[in-house]
């Protein structure tokens, strides 16, 4: 974007910035040119606020991230410069420290996990916009990142109770964790691969709705015998502080509500029958409670919490994070720690988001970014992008009821977002694992690719994550986009082909 104007921002002038009524949330870089005859361009990046919802009891609290250099009393003496201009302390936490590396690896950088974070109750005579720079400016090196604190709730996690009147076929509503009573047809079992990798010293860090074992009556993340650990490590509550010295009180409250979307995802990351990495353990945050209308809500504030939560129980090197939440809110301190994992080996898996078409009153808008998947594409240089595999949902095959064949076609469910930030696809409409109700989302497209994360990192554990992305989705284990994809049918054993709209599809054989 360009602005053309009679002062340029360096000249210590205010210069006031109109930004179209449709542009996303995120990181904006614009260009000021100065009229005069120097025609002088002065470039900024520019943070765009998504939009304040009504009654969000959020909306004005801003969460901020400190450099974890700082020692005690140097956050004491920070906070009480910069408060009197903003706000109010709500509350103040230090985040646990990142785990050790493995042995002969080093950590890359200083990661923002084990300073502190603090919460602020902005002032009466405050914007939100004027608290955030200021912070920003009056906070110099010291600030890593002031971000309003939001809710993400409503489109990629969401969760209802099932509506007994249901038809057979299942309700695509974008905003609801979708259910249907299981068709009586053939079962496609998605299943775990015959490519002899189980994804063995690999954890997959759900950070999700909670744990609860009675929600997988199955029995499908039991611990095998001979293995010496839990495969399933006890659910962590984020919702609340967590002190590594003192854990007991986070090992509370970690259950998981109604349905249980957490335990569903956990299934499909690792589920003995449903599950795509049965050997993979599973670490539990719980990082989302309870919202209206019967849909989890997830607050920023926990979900980078739960970041730092499972950093701190595994070396990031044998970490794949599965996020299959999401919201408008590209918030900076949660791009910082997952670029830092990354950058140290973890694997990053979210939910690309359920809303496409979701916007009546503009059908010809594009369809709303979702965060943390859209952090894959970069917002302006100095939000870089991530090697996040952000997840599409496709559609499974449809039978034909004489012949008991499947259509080659799998297209992109209707509920899918579209959007260039999307790099991946996989089964997540209409998924059986073998209860009354089936699952739509991509909530649950998201854990099959993260499983099949945990098997290649497995095949590769010395692989950096960028790499490892590309070998996904390109290696031969991933057949890109534009050609023929592939899914497996593993309960005939066989591999079936599909095209599916320019986007590679999880291949869950050949690891």
């Amino acid at each position: 974007m360009t602005i053309s104007g009679a002062i340029a921002p360096s000249a210590g002038k205010l210069v006031t910035v109109t930004i179209p009524i449709r542009t996303p949330p995120g990181r904006l870089r614009v260009q000021f040119v100065n009229d005069g005859t120097d025609k002088t361009i002065t470039t900024r990046d520019i943070e765009v606020l998504a939009p304040e919802l009504p009654g969000d009891p959020q909306a004005r609290r801003v969460q901020l991230l400190i450099n974890p250099r700082l020692t005690p009393p140097q956050v004491d003496a920070l906070l009480a410069r910069l408060l009197p201009g903003v706000g109010t302390l709500n509350s103040r936490e230090t985040l646990p420290a990142p785990a050790a590396p493995r042995p002969n690896t080093r950590a890359a950088g200083t990661s923002p996990c084990g300073g502190t974070l603090a919460e602020i109750q902005l002032g009466a005579g405050i914007t939100l916009e004027a608290a955030l720079n200021l912070l920003a400016q009056e906070g110099g090196e010291d600030v890593w990142y002031p971000d309003p604190i939001s809710n993400w709730n409503g489109h990629a996690l969401a969760q209802s109770l099932p509506n007994q009147t249901q038809s057979a076929q299942p309700q695509l509503n974008p905003q609801s964790f979708n259910y249907a009573p299981a068709p009586v047809v053939p079962r496609v079992v998605l299943g775990s691969p015959t490519g002899g990798r189980t994804g063995a010293g690999v954890t997959i860090a759900v950070l999700d709705t909670g744990f609860s074992t009675t929600l997988d009556p199955t029995r499908e993340l039991n611990t095998p015998q001979g293995m010496r650990l839990p495969r399933v490590s006890p659910p962590i509550n984020a919702l609340v502080p967590y002190d590594p010295a003192n854990p007991a009180p986070s090992l509370t409250g970690a259950q998981d509500f109604w349905e249980g979307h957490g335990t569903q995802v956990a299934m499909l990351a690792a589920g003995t029958q449903s599950g795509v990495a049965p050997g993979a353990s599973v670490l539990p945050i719980k990082v989302c409670a309870p919202g209206a209308g019967g849909r989890a809500s997830c607050s920023t504030k926990d979900v980078l919490r739960g970041l730092c939560v499972a950093l701190s129980k595994v070396p990031a090197q044998q970490l794949v994070l599965n996020l299959s939440l999401g919201g408008a809110t590209p918030t900076g301190g949660i791009h910082a720690v997952l670029n830092w994992a990354q950058l140290n080996g973890a694997v990053v898996v979210a939910a690309g988001g359920n809303q496409h078409l979701n916007h009546p009153t503009t059908p010809n808008a594009p369809d709303p970014e979702e965060y943390p998947a859209a952090f894959a594409r970069s917002h302006a240089p100095s939000q870089a992008a991530l090697p996040i595999l952000a997840v599409a949902s496709v559609t499974p095959p449809t039978w034909n009821a004489r012949s008991l064949n499947v259509s080659a076609l799998w297209p992109l469910s209707g509920f899918s977002t579209r959007g260039s930030y999307l790099n991946i696809s996989a089964p997540g409409d209409s998924l059986d694992l073998g209860h009354i109700q089936l699952y739509s989302g991509t909530s649950f497209a998201a854990p099959l690719v993260a499983g099949a994360a945990a098997l290649a990192r497995q095949a590769n554990p010395g692989m950096t994550a960028v790499a490892l992305r590309t070998y996904m989705l390109s290696g031969g284990r991933i057949i890109a986009g534009g050609g023929n994809v592939a899914a497996q049918n593993t309960s005939a054993g066989i591999v079936q082909t599909a095209s599916v709209q320019n986007l590679p599809m999880l291949k869950l054989n050949g690891y």
